[in-house]
């Protein structure tokens, strides 16, 4: 038990003591060290209390976007939708037209 404290693995104890690896396995599990983060207590779990019910409380906030108008999905109209395409395409080939071939 004392070589378990030591962190040594389970394999390296079998081979100081000559013993078997499933023995030793078997044993230190029975007395509840079969894993190394079981020989360190695990840290309590921090909670808060409060005087009052309530006096804690949690509110979600989330900003929702202004629209100018209702859009294309529930009007069913998609002509503001190819009014904006046709306007970034005119604008890409405007671009274009202004850069150097090279």
């Amino acid at each position: 038990m004392e070589l378990r404290h030591q962190r040594l693995h389970l394999r390296h104890i079998a081979r100081l003591l000559a013993a078997p690896f499933s023995t030793v396995a078997r044993a230190l599990n029975r007395l509840g060290l079969g894993r190394l983060r079981n020989l360190e207590p695990k840290p309590p779990v921090q909670r808060y209390e409060r005087e009052r019910p309530g006096d804690l409380i949690h509110i979600d906030v989330k900003k929702l976007a202004r629209y100018r108008k209702v859009g294309h999905r529930i009007t069913g109209i998609l002509a503001t939708v190819a009014v904006v395409w046709l306007v970034s395409r005119a604008g890409r080939q405007a671009l274009q037209a202004l850069e150097p071939p090279g």
